[in-house]
């Protein structure tokens, strides 16, 4: 589409190349080249790091040729697997295309929300868990990771802390405190006076119970003897330090999160059955995030983006990584409401292949698994090898596996696997 409406041609890979050629591609590409407002929701879905980060760019280069860049109302959407995503994306952390390598050269390794040894169990062996590395862990649950780990720090919940989060759509807004604390009090001692009325004796809270994420590094820096603000011990102060550190949020402050307007359409207020499950908002509308500074200029310059193609191997099957909605994530997991929707690992083959391998539906099936790091260059490394369950799907092409993502199942790219029944 990108070739269609700009003179800045890409060079696609040879067996795409006839696409260009399609009377659909070029209807299609027209049409969104006309439309009043472009949005484009991009994903993750059967690919990794690597080559999400090029479908971004290709998007955005979409967006600039076809005039939608810099607009109310036109952009991009990240289809994120979790929430508050955008928030760290928009605070500057990404992902690390190199991380094993990271995890494997580390000294020390802080982790915090995350659980890569639970995710690939390729990083049992092929990280500093149990060896060289320092390793602490900061999170809700006793993951896979905090059990290898030398420090663990917990964590409160959402429900137990308030707090800022961004959606998708770039929008900023307050949650609020459910359950009250259950970390210990802060340290007390009496005045020497007649009364002995007690006193505060710290402005910060013991190390001991979950505290709220922004909590523990700041206890952390300041046991470490670093000049630590009050204002890194609570929410609205950590926000003022965001909006004065980070530009996109510049300008932005806690109370104005909490403002309320007119909320329309009138729906969901007293009589719900009239407007299905809307609330009204009475926390705070919250505030959009203001776009770049491009201003819509005639020619914007494309940014280069690489096409990398993915080629079926001469042997064996090609697997994909997608998402689900109900996964087997540590939120999840305890969940007893939701265990019916929580499946077991599994995989989607294609139906010629389970009938070249006399599969059925729920059979348990061996998958190998070329194991290299997602950004290396060269051979395959040893494979590893698991025992999951087959799901048929007439849709997929012969040799195509789809392994659904937070199953253990270490394929976060498109991955050379070798597919056969389980003995």
């Amino acid at each position: 589409m990108l070739n269609v409406l700009s003179n800045k041609k890409l060079r696609l890979p040879d067996a795409i190349q006839p696409l260009e050629e399609q009377p659909e591609l070029e209807a299609a590409a027209k049409a969104f080249s006309g439309a009043r407002n472009g949005l484009i929701l991009y994903g993750s879905d059967g690919i990794g790091i690597v080559e999400s980060q090029a479908l971004a760019q290709a998007c955005a280069n979409l967006l600039s040729a076809s005039g939608h860049l810099g607009r109310a109302n036109n952009g991009m959407l990240g289809v994120w697997p979790g929430a508050n995503y955008q928030g760290a994306w928009e605070l500057g952390i990404k992902s690390n295309p190199n991380l094993r390598s990271a995890l494997q050269n580390a000294g020390a390794l802080y982790i915090a929300a995350a659980d890569p040894a639970g995710d690939d169990p390729a990083y049992l062996g092929q990280t500093g868990f149990g060896g060289k590395a320092f390793v602490v862990v900061q999170d809700l649950y006793l993951t896979q990771t905090a059990r290898l780990a030398d420090v663990v720090l917990p964590a409160q919940s959402w429900v137990e802390r308030e707090g800022t989060y961004t959606s998708g759509e770039r929008r900023v807004q307050r949650f609020y405190r459910v359950l009250p604390d259950i970390s210990k009090p802060i340290h007390r001692i009496e005045s020497p006076g007649i009364n002995k009325a007690p006193l505060l004796a710290t402005g910060e809270k013991i190390l001991e119970g979950p505290l709220a994420d922004f909590s523990i590094p700041a206890l952390i820096s300041r046991r470490m003897g670093l000049d630590i603000s009050l204002n890194a011990f609570n929410a609205a102060g950590v926000f003022d330090q965001i909006s004065a550190s980070v530009p996109v949020f510049s300008g932005l402050s806690y109370t104005q999160l909490s403002e309320v307007t007119e909320q329309w359409p009138i729906f969901g207020r007293e009589d719900l059955f009239y407007g299905g499950t809307g609330y009204e908002n009475a926390q705070g509308l919250g505030v959009t995030l203001p776009l770049g500074e491009y201003q819509g200029e005639s020619s914007p310059q494309l940014a280069g983006t690489t096409v990398e193609f993915v080629r079926m191997p001469k042997l064996g099957q090609i697997a994909f990584p997608i998402n689900r909605l109900y996964d087997r994530g540590r939120t999840l997991l305890p969940s007893k409401l939701l265990a019916q929707r929580i499946d077991q690992p599994y995989i989607h083959i294609n139906l010629h292949d389970a009938a070249r391998l006399q599969v059925d539906e729920g059979d348990m099936v061996q998958l190998s698994i070329a194991s290299q790091d997602s950004h290396s260059e060269g051979p395959p490394t040893q494979a590893q090898t698991v025992v999951v369950m087959a799901r048929l799907d007439s849709e997929l092409p012969e040799r195509v596996v789809l392994v659904p993502r937070s199953f253990g199942i270490p394929v976060d790219r498109p991955t050379q696997v070798d597919l056969r029944q389980a003995e």
